[in-house]
């Protein structure tokens, strides 16, 4: 996978998650560096469950097979735009 990056984590946010593929220590990835790329947290704030969503009102329905087709094209095309194979 990825063999050379940093990760900045708080174990004071107690949720072992991350951004991309990172994820899976002690505390939320705050900040990661790897291929000449930095993503960093913000901003966190508190949710306490209330939360409002909106059901879309347009776009097609479609099926778990469907959308599973339709995110590997698109994972495909940002490969090919970021100047991977896209494969």
């Amino acid at each position: 996978m990825y063999k050379n990056f940093a990760t900045w984590y708080s174990e004071a946010l107690d949720i072992p998650d991350g951004p991309r593929d990172f994820y899976g220590l002690p505390g939320l990835i705050m900040e990661l560096v790897f291929d000449k790329r930095t993503f960093q947290a913000i901003a966190i704030s508190p949710n306490d469950g209330n939360m409002d969503i909106q059901k879309p009102t347009k776009g097609a329905q479609v099926s778990k097979t469907e959308y599973l087709a339709i995110v590997e094209e698109e994972i495909k095309a940002m490969k090919k735009d970021l100047g991977g194979s896209g494969s």
